[in-house]
């Protein structure tokens, strides 16, 4: 809690009460509360936090690192692979040591500082910025449905092959190993992927759908919670209660 907010609490039964309401509103936010509840207390969360208590882009890189069951160093090298493949990048291919040490900088950082690598981070992950720096953004799918409408069986086999098996000016084991990375940052892409499928397209039609999505855990929420004034906790209690009655 702020050290302000602790000079209001001097009373040992203020304390008390302080402590019981918020041990009671976390066990209600974990128990009781539907994830659409979830998501208004931490909107509300959200908006009483002050603009640079926001960002924690760090923190969220890592919960999408797990979620993919990857290291910075793996994603690192399927960047690299991408740049291999991608023309947009022939001019300016970074070396594999300057990426990973870019995403090494970044699990550990509080706030992206225009990072470079920041939009190929979120092409992989298929979110979009928000997410990845306040935890609360979109996340992007395939529209299956419309893909079946828009390409046939073997057409879509056809255009798959082709999507995952660009030309190269690689050869050899090189071309290889870096082929094998780039299906990885493609093919774990929905956003990237129907990108390069709609150039194939010839329909319009939207291939990517989007919804809503939070990284925020009861750590983190507790967290933030924690940099709140103590009217604004308080209001955050009540909300849940009221909440958990409806």
């Amino acid at each position: 809690m702020l050290s302000s907010e602790i000079k209001k609490l001097e009373k040992p039964q203020d304390c008390a009460k302080y402590f019981r309401k918020r041990m009671n509103a976390f066990t209600i936010f974990t128990s009781n509360l539907a994830q659409p509840y979830q998501e208004i207390v931490i909107g509300l969360v959200y908006n009483l936090l002050k603009e640079n208590s926001r960002t924690a882009s760090g923190y969220f890189f890592k919960k999408l690192l797990e979620e993919r069951n990857i290291s910075y160093s793996d994603l690192a090298k399927y960047i690299c692979a991408y740049q291999d493949f991608n023309p947009e990048y022939f001019s300016d291919i970074i070396s594999l040591e300057n990426v990973k040490s870019s995403l090494q900088k970044m699990v550990n950082s509080q706030k992206v500082k225009d990072n470079y690598l920041i939009e190929l981070i979120c092409d992989y992950f298929s979110i979009d910025t928000d997410l990845m720096i306040y935890g609360v953004g979109k996340r992007f799918e395939m529209n299956e449905e419309n893909i079946v409408k828009a390409f046939d069986k073997t057409e879509i086999n056809d255009i798959a092959d082709k999507i995952e098996n660009p030309p190269s000016v690689l050869l050899g084991k090189e071309l290889e190993k870096a082929r094998c990375y780039y299906k990885k940052f493609i093919c774990n892409s929905p956003k990237l992927y129907t990108e390069l499928l709609k150039s194939y397209c010839k329909q319009e039609i939207p291939l990517l759908k989007s919804e809503e999505d939070c990284l925020w855990d009861l750590e983190y929420f507790q967290i933030m919670i924690g940099k709140l004034t103590l009217k604004e906790q308080y209001a955050v209690f009540n909300l849940i209660e009221q909440l958990a009655k409806l």
